[in-house]
């Protein structure tokens, strides 16, 4: 994988594309075109807040605030390195919350190095590195923070420990209210205890959107896939599970931030 990823390098990158017009055509967007196409990741970030606010109903279940997603290709994987797995494996979901914070305490909450407080599916375990000096992204001097990530994840199926790496960038839509983007992806797959489970791909793409509120619209398109020994995953909601996960996160990082 290594190596496919330097022919890509050495032979250049795509071309930049047109932002996309629908929901989930722009979560893969902004995960792949994350770094080649600036302009246009604000265009489709601006797209995308007006999609929310014509869609959602921010009051409503959280199955109600779900969206399908499309798969990530290997071509939408082009600039990451990341595991020798099948996209069709993937689960692809999208969820969507409303936070009263602003996309600024959001991005403050970036820079925390234990995240493992407002992560219910990794209690124990969240530990956040930076590999450039994060002062200039506290300080509101630079627009993008680069993250490493190590994740204990728990629940009633697996316990496994992996790695991944969250950039972020945050602008203005061009009716000047605040945004922040991100994508995070796992180079590796992730172990489980004695080889019974493995996360064998892991990538997500996030928006904070600033609401007509002054809040913050967020959604959060992940794409994921699991090896459990012995379990049936025909069997089970993946989907569901997930995205009540990342409902779960919004909501306890809400809850961090008021009382921070």
């Amino acid at each position: 994988m290594r190596g496919l990823l330097l022919i890509a390098l050495i032979v250049g990158c795509a071309p930049p594309r047109e932002a996309p017009a629908e929901l989930g055509a722009i979560g893969v967007f902004l995960f792949a075109d994350f770094e080649r196409t600036p302009s246009e990741v604000e265009v489709a970030a601006a797209t995308l807040a007006g999609i929310l606010e014509a869609e959602v109903d921010w009051e409503g279940e959280r199955r109600d605030r779900r969206f399908d997603s499309p798969i990530l290709t290997l071509e939408d994987l082009h600039d990451v390195e990341h595991p020798d797995a099948d996209p069709e494996l993937q689960s692809p979901v999208a969820q969507t919350r409303a936070s009263a914070f602003s996309v600024a305490d959001h991005a403050r909450l970036q820079l925390e190095a234990d995240h493992a407080p407002w992560e219910p599916s990794s209690p124990n375990q969240y530990d956040r590195t930076f590999p450039e000096d994060p002062t200039c992204w506290a300080d509101g001097t630079c627009d993008e923070l680069k993250t490493d990530n190590r994740i204990l994840k728990e629940n009633v199926l697996y316990t496994v420990l992996y790695d991944t790496r969250k950039h972020l960038r945050r602008f203005e839509l061009p009716d000047g209210r605040a945004a922040m983007v991100s994508r995070t992806w796992s180079e590796e797959q992730g172990q489980g205890e004695a080889g019974r489970a493995t996360i064998d791909q892991n990538y997500a793409s996030e928006a904070w959107l600033e609401g007509p509120d002054g809040g913050t619209r967020r959604i959060q398109f992940a794409w994921s896939s699991v090896t459990l020994a012995g379990v049936d995953l025909e069997t089970i909601d993946i989907r569901g599970v997930i995205g009540n996960g990342i409902d779960d996160t919004m909501r306890a990082q809400d809850e961090w931030l008021e009382a921070n």
